[in-house]
């Protein structure tokens, strides 16, 4: 259930906006979305009647979250990037960048109580190998979703936010 890391961060360096921003949505978030599925599909085998019953509710919000990170950057953040990589400007609000961003940390949270769940659950309850490959697979999700954020941060928003507005709100 482990995978290896679905991208390069020495070829989102060297890419274009564009380049980066279609990679991630076509090739990165599409592995992202199997490894999610993945996790759900374990703990759905094996949450018993009322065993582990938190565990295929949090896995479930993190793939919600998914999906919601997922459709705002496809069709609010990166065409909004895509304008302004056109025009060579910088963004004067990070706001669509901060909206952007809420479903990456409610992910974290949740990932954070699944992986608490995770280490309380009745060994009993299934096998330890299977619940060790289960906690595995979600601390490399983690990982990848928090590489994933800081690559993007770094090599592509950055360019593109000049934070002229959010100085001025908080003003």
């Amino acid at each position: 259930m482990v995978s290896t890391p679905v991208y390069k961060t020495s070829l989102h360096q060297m890419a274009s906006a564009q380049e980066f921003m279609h990679d991630v949505l076509n090739n990165v978030y599409p592995e992202l979305f199997t490894q999610i599925n993945s996790i759900v599909s374990a703990i759905e085998l094996i949450q018993t009647d009322h065993s582990n019953s938190l565990l295929v509710p949090l896995a479930k919000k993190i793939s919600n979250e998914m999906d919601g990170l997922y459709s705002m950057e496809k069709e609010v953040l990166f065409p909004f990037i895509t304008t302004l990589a056109a025009d060579n400007q910088k963004s004067e609000s990070c706001k669509l960048f901060k909206d952007t961003k809420v479903h990456y940390t409610a992910m974290l949270r949740y990932i954070n109580e699944l992986k608490i769940c995770l280490t309380i659950c009745n060994s009993q309850d299934c096998s330890p190998a299977v619940l060790s490959a289960i906690k595995e697979s979600v601390a490399v999700f983690e990982q990848q979703i928090i590489f994933l954020q800081v690559t993007k941060d770094k090599y592509l928003f950055a360019q593109f936010k000049s934070c002229s507005g959010c100085k001025a709100i908080v003003s």
